[in-house]
């Protein structure tokens, strides 16, 4: 019955395969012999701490350049006025920010706080996408 040249006898599987097609067989071995390690939930809450971080830093620095350029004023708790605090800030915060700001440089490095535009947008899709898995709803960029 198999004694033609086209016929082939194989008592595996995976040996039929291979001689059939050696580059599906390498694809099957791939994808199963993959292994997929889940990361645990500090190392989880470790990078959405760090991306945070620098979330708030850079925000931080926008809020300086624009003290700088007089757009935001520093005022004193008793001027203090809701209806006009997108554009003051109390002194005593404000020095609080800073020695936040200062830790914040020391941990990763100034230099290591400058993002392109792709860069923030990357960091901020991440720092979702970490609290999405952690329970929070998406989107969620507060620092």
């Amino acid at each position: 019955m198999f004694d033609t040249a086209k016929s082939q006898y194989f008592i595996s599987l995976p040996e039929a395969l291979n001689t059939i097609n050696p580059d599906l067989v390498d694809e099957v071995e791939y994808e199963n012999d993959w292994d997929f390690e889940y990361r645990n939930f500090s190392e989880i809450l470790e990078a959405e701490h760090d991306l945070e971080q620098k979330i708030w830093y850079n925000r931080h620095k926008v809020r300086e350049a624009s003290i700088k350029k007089g757009k935001i004023k520093l005022i004193d708790r008793e001027q203090f006025n809701i209806k006009k605090s997108q554009h003051t800030i109390i002194k005593d915060i404000w020095e609080g920010a800073l020695a936040s700001a200062k830790k914040v440089e020391e941990t990763y490095g100034a230099e290591n706080l400058s993002f392109d535009d792709f860069e923030w947008g990357m960091i901020n899709g991440k720092l979702s996408a970490l609290r999405w898995v952690i329970g929070d709803e998406w989107d969620n960029l507060d620092t």
